[in-house]
Protein backbone atom coordinates (compact mmCIF):
# COMPACT_ATOMS: atom_id res chain seq x y z
CA UNK A 1 0.00 0.00 0.00
CA UNK A 2 1.32 3.46 -1.17
CA UNK A 3 1.24 6.83 1.18
CA UNK A 4 0.67 9.93 -1.03
CA UNK A 5 3.09 12.48 0.74
CA UNK A 6 2.18 14.70 3.28
CA UNK A 7 1.59 18.37 1.61
CA UNK A 8 2.24 21.04 4.41
CA UNK A 9 0.35 24.02 4.08
CA UNK A 10 1.49 26.93 1.59
CA UNK A 11 0.42 29.27 4.16
CA UNK A 12 -0.67 30.08 7.64
CA UNK A 13 -2.47 32.12 10.36
CA UNK A 14 -0.72 34.29 12.65
CA UNK A 15 -2.03 36.13 15.36
CA UNK A 16 -0.79 39.24 16.93
CA UNK A 17 0.50 38.59 20.49
CA UNK A 18 -1.45 42.23 21.58
CA UNK A 19 -4.28 42.53 19.58
CA UNK A 20 -4.83 38.85 18.15
CA UNK A 21 -5.51 39.69 15.28
CA UNK A 22 -5.14 37.20 12.35
CA UNK A 23 -3.83 37.20 9.11
CA UNK A 24 -2.35 34.65 6.83
CA UNK A 25 1.12 35.17 4.85
CA UNK A 26 3.07 32.54 3.35
CA UNK A 27 4.96 29.34 5.21
CA UNK A 28 7.96 31.06 7.00
CA UNK A 29 7.08 34.82 6.34
CA UNK A 30 4.74 37.24 8.34
CA UNK A 31 2.31 39.57 7.01
CA UNK A 32 3.91 42.49 5.29
CA UNK A 33 4.89 45.30 7.86
CA UNK A 34 4.21 42.61 11.01
CA UNK A 35 6.91 42.54 13.71
CA UNK A 36 8.99 39.78 15.19
CA UNK A 37 9.98 40.90 18.27
CA UNK A 38 12.17 39.00 20.81
CA UNK A 39 11.88 39.97 24.29
CA UNK A 40 12.96 38.27 28.08
CA UNK A 41 13.43 35.36 26.03
CA UNK A 42 10.06 34.95 24.31
CA UNK A 43 9.70 35.68 20.89
CA UNK A 44 6.36 37.71 19.85
CA UNK A 45 4.69 38.23 16.55
CA UNK A 46 3.15 41.92 16.73
CA UNK A 47 0.68 43.24 13.49
CA UNK A 48 1.08 45.97 11.51
CA UNK A 49 -1.33 48.36 13.94
CA UNK A 50 0.51 47.27 16.97
CA UNK A 51 4.10 47.12 15.75
CA UNK A 52 4.69 51.00 16.58
CA UNK A 53 3.92 50.76 19.98
CA UNK A 54 5.22 47.51 20.59
CA UNK A 55 8.84 48.66 19.26
CA UNK A 56 8.90 51.92 20.60
CA UNK A 57 8.46 50.28 24.35
CA UNK A 58 11.18 47.90 23.26
CA UNK A 59 13.23 50.84 22.31
CA UNK A 60 12.39 52.77 25.85
CA UNK A 61 15.23 50.61 27.63
CA UNK A 62 17.90 50.79 25.16
CA UNK A 63 17.87 54.30 24.80
CA UNK A 64 17.66 54.24 28.89
CA UNK A 65 20.84 52.23 28.29
CA UNK A 66 22.49 54.32 26.02
CA UNK A 67 22.45 57.74 27.74
CA UNK A 68 25.15 57.13 30.43
CA UNK A 69 27.37 55.58 27.05
CA UNK A 70 27.17 58.68 25.19
CA UNK A 71 27.08 60.93 27.93
CA UNK A 72 30.68 59.91 28.81
CA UNK A 73 32.27 61.17 25.10
CA UNK A 74 29.59 64.18 24.62
CA UNK A 75 32.06 67.27 25.03
CA UNK A 76 32.04 69.24 27.97
CA UNK A 77 30.43 72.38 26.28
CA UNK A 78 27.68 70.16 24.69
CA UNK A 79 24.39 69.62 26.97
CA UNK A 80 24.45 65.43 26.97
CA UNK A 81 21.33 65.93 29.53
CA UNK A 82 19.23 67.33 26.72
CA UNK A 83 20.23 64.04 24.71
CA UNK A 84 16.88 62.33 22.76
CA UNK A 85 16.53 60.08 20.06
CA UNK A 86 16.84 62.56 17.64
CA UNK A 87 20.10 64.43 18.85
CA UNK A 88 22.71 64.03 16.10
CA UNK A 89 25.90 62.13 17.22
CA UNK A 90 27.96 64.29 15.42
CA UNK A 91 26.29 67.78 15.11
CA UNK A 92 24.27 68.12 18.35
CA UNK A 93 26.75 66.02 20.74
CA UNK A 94 30.06 67.08 19.60
CA UNK A 95 30.66 63.13 18.90
CA UNK A 96 33.72 62.21 16.85
CA UNK A 97 35.10 59.06 14.40
CA UNK A 98 37.13 57.79 17.96
CA UNK A 99 34.25 58.33 19.76
CA UNK A 100 31.66 56.52 17.74
CA UNK A 101 33.99 53.58 17.62
CA UNK A 102 34.17 53.63 21.32
CA UNK A 103 30.95 53.85 21.71
CA UNK A 104 30.26 51.23 19.57
CA UNK A 105 32.93 48.84 21.69
CA UNK A 106 30.73 49.76 25.21
CA UNK A 107 27.63 49.09 23.12
CA UNK A 108 28.70 45.87 21.98
CA UNK A 109 29.68 45.16 25.81
CA UNK A 110 26.51 46.18 27.19
CA UNK A 111 24.18 44.80 24.99
CA UNK A 112 26.19 41.24 23.65
CA UNK A 113 25.76 42.46 20.19
CA UNK A 114 28.71 42.75 17.34
CA UNK A 115 28.59 46.38 15.48
CA UNK A 116 30.85 47.02 12.56
CA UNK A 117 32.94 50.21 12.35
CA UNK A 118 30.39 50.75 8.96
CA UNK A 119 27.26 50.50 10.55
CA UNK A 120 28.84 52.18 13.91
CA UNK A 121 29.17 55.13 11.27
CA UNK A 122 26.31 55.17 9.60
CA UNK A 123 23.99 55.88 12.95
CA UNK A 124 23.51 59.32 12.95
CA UNK A 125 21.62 60.09 16.04
CA UNK A 126 21.15 58.41 18.93
CA UNK A 127 17.60 57.09 17.79
CA UNK A 128 19.59 55.47 15.10
CA UNK A 129 22.00 54.06 17.13
CA UNK A 130 19.30 52.49 19.17
CA UNK A 131 17.45 51.10 16.32
CA UNK A 132 20.45 49.34 15.33
CA UNK A 133 20.97 47.66 18.96
CA UNK A 134 17.71 46.90 18.61
CA UNK A 135 17.64 44.97 15.45
CA UNK A 136 20.64 43.00 16.22
CA UNK A 137 19.33 41.95 19.61
CA UNK A 138 16.14 41.49 17.90
CA UNK A 139 18.28 39.17 15.28
CA UNK A 140 20.20 37.48 17.39
CA UNK A 141 17.56 36.00 19.48
CA UNK A 142 15.45 34.87 17.16
CA UNK A 143 18.08 33.00 15.08
CA UNK A 144 18.72 31.26 18.71
CA UNK A 145 15.24 30.42 18.59
CA UNK A 146 15.78 29.25 15.21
Amino acid sequence: MMHSPVRLPDSVDHDCHLCLRVARAPAKQLPADWLLLASEGAIAIVCDDCAPAAKTAALAPILYALVPIISAYVSPAEDGLNMDPQSRLWDHLGVDAIDRVAIALECEDRFGIAISDAEAGQAETVGDLAELIFAKRNLAAVSAEI
